[in-house]
């Protein structure tokens, strides 16, 4: 099972084609952590900022598509996506693996989420950083 895991887009459309072209497209699911059409009051707004667009982008998915809530989500952006937004966990299984999926702003220490990812696959997005490494059994981005 190919799964594609994608954080902070925050609203850029470019950001998620780019993505669901390189990398998503034969993918059999797809996890969002966080922070999907709101760019924040911190984050400058990009040129690609379109959140409308990136939300059609996102329901029109052929795969499944599970987003968690991010600390720039709200309840407004559940209005326009057909995918629930307000857990601030997901909670896949997948060829027999736990996925436990969250944005990472409420659970800070890496001693808690060391402990969320005993038997589990635990993906944790508190930064946009373009890149992944493993710390134990957690895979961050």
């Amino acid at each position: 099972m190919k799964i594609g895991v994608i954080s902070d887009t925050h609203g850029c459309r470019d950001h998620w084609a780019k993505a669901y072209d390189k990398f998503f497209k034969d993918a059999d699911l797809i996890i969002h952590s966080g922070d999907v059409l709101y760019h924040g009051p911190r984050n400058p707004m990009l040129e690609d900022y379109n959140p409308a667009e990136l939300a059609e982008k996102i329901n029109g998915c052929s795969q499944p598509v599970l987003i968690c809530k991010g600390n720039c989500d709200s309840e407004v952006d559940q209005l326009v996506l057909n995918t629930p937004i307000q857990s601030p966990y997901v909670h896949a299984f997948a060829d027999g693996r736990h996925i436990v999926a969250t944005h990472g702003h409420m659970v800070e220490s890496d001693e808690a989420k060391e402990a969320m990812a005993l038997r589990r696959i635990f993906l944790s997005a508190v930064m946009c950083i373009i890149q992944c490494w493993r710390k134990g059994a957690i895979l961050c981005s």
